[in-house]
């Protein structure tokens, strides 16, 4: 009776976990165009401040608060925020982003030099003998 009593506290335990909602989430996220991994991407649980940053790999995982199905924000500098509808944790979930031209227009640049009046005008110079110094 006492080893029942056990096994059954230590199923409760587990099954409050489940009932919480929580499960791990993990992907990769990488650029669309050539599959390359994007690390320091921020990948959040949407409505929550719960997340993570993609790690060298591209990769990353973090605990959900809510019950599936979930959404994540993806964002990345450059690229366009994408957001992602998990369904379950079963599986490695892959997202792409997609690049994001920025237009900044034209750039003049603009050059000086010394000028004619400062040219001709004569410079002041000193020499010191070298037992002077």
């Amino acid at each position: 009776m006492r080893i029942f009593r056990c096994v059954l506290i230590v199923a409760l335990c587990f099954s409050m976990n489940s009932l919480n909602g929580q499960s791990t989430i993990r992907g990769v996220v990488v650029d669309s165009a050539n599959n390359e991994t994007l690390i320091g991407a921020t990948v959040q649980e949407k409505g929550t401040t719960n997340g993570t940053v993609t790690d060298i790999d591209g990769a990353f995982q973090f605990k959900t608060k809510g019950a599936f199905p979930v959404t994540i924000l993806v964002q990345f500098i450059g690229y366009v925020s994408k957001e992602v509808v998990v369904e379950n944790a079963d599986k490695k979930i892959t997202i792409k982003l997609k690049s994001e031209a920025i237009d900044i227009g034209p750039v003049e640049v603009f050059g000086q030099r010394i000028s004619e009046k400062q040219k001709s005008e004569p410079l002041t110079m000193e020499t010191f003998d070298l037992l002077a110094i």
